[in-house]
């Protein structure tokens, strides 16, 4: 009678743990890629959309030209409103974030401030990014002094992130075969192992889909031992990491739903990984049984 498929695993402790740690690294790496991913472009996303895109006028600029300016931007498919700001409206805001004490001692006065636009993105985010380019030659005009578009760090913010999802793809694919290669190794020692069982069995009768059983169980197993790991790694360091960010960062905020999807990918796809190095094993399996029965039917004829 054929083992407990699982026997094998067992009575090799310290090869199974490593081809376990194998595939576990496979998966833990490119979900690190796409949650880093994902926390950059949180921080991006939240910055576009707390930040108004704003053109000075130069000092000289009238109000008629503020306003002819306001109404030239806001027809601009990419802008959902233009506000004008007066110098009595920014003076009042800096008093706001300053406080009169300090802007007394600064000795501005609204006089000194210029005459303003404040564009709100017809769109979040992708409305931002249209902006940067759109309003930053504006500074070719007579009648405006500068364009304040910092928001071109978050662009280049956006970009990381896309960078690092396809890093994070590429990982994926690299890492994913060299776990899948080295469990179909392990499995194929093992049943090398066994053959003389598995050959004694056969002649009783055994189906043949019984004996490649074997290998696809342990596949999975060793598959779902590793999506555990990756799991449990995963998730101490997204713990770890949420008490760290408030200081390194300055974000407080829990990590979202698509951060614990991606924390469980793991436990999803390390059983299907390890089932399809069985399924690789069984078909190495076959072609070596097949090679040696053609090998043996050619010493025969030469008899």
């Amino acid at each position: 009678m054929l083992r407990p498929a699982n026997d094998a695993l067992k009575e090799r402790k310290v090869e199974t743990a490593t081809t376990v740690a194998v595939l576990a690294f496979a998966l833990v790496i490119p979900c690190l890629a796409v949650l880093a991913a994902a926390f950059v472009g949180d921080v991006a996303k939240t910055y576009l959309e707390a930040y108004e895109p704003i053109v000075y006028l130069t000092a000289d600029a009238q109000e008629a030209d503020a306003k002819t300016l306001a109404e030239e931007l806001g027809a601009w498919p990419a802008v959902g409103e233009a506000k004008l700001r007066t110098p009595d409206e920014a003076f009042s805001q800096l008093q706001e974030r300053l406080g009169n004490g300090e802007v007394a001692k600064l000795g501005v006065s609204a006089k000194m401030l210029p005459y303003s636009v404040v564009l709100q993105p017809s769109t979040p985010v992708a409305g931002h990014l249209d902006l940067i380019a759109e309003i930053s030659g504006l500074e070719a005009r007579m009648e405006v002094e500068s364009v304040d578009v910092p928001s071109a760090q978050a662009a280049k913010a956006l970009s990381f992130v896309r960078w690092l999802l396809w890093l994070g793809a590429g990982l994926l694919v690299v890492l994913v075969v060299t776990g899948v290669s080295q469990v179909r190794g392990y499995l194929v020692r093992l049943a090398d192992e066994s053959t003389r069982e598995t050959e004694l069995l056969a002649l009783f009768g055994a189906p043949p889909s019984k004996l490649r059983r074997t290998s696809l169980v342990r596949g999975v197993t060793i598959g779902v031992w590793a999506g555990v790991v990756a799991f449990a790694g995963l998730f101490a360091l997204l713990l770890m990491w949420q008490d760290a960010r408030p200081v390194l960062v300055g974000v407080a905020h829990g990590a979202s739903a698509w951060s614990w999807a991606v924390i469980a990918a793991p436990v999803i796809f390390g059983p299907l990984f390890g089932a399809t190095a069985g399924w690789f094993a069984n078909r190495s399996r076959r072609h070596k049984s097949h090679a040696h029965d053609l090998e043996l039917e050619n010493l025969v004829s030469l008899r």
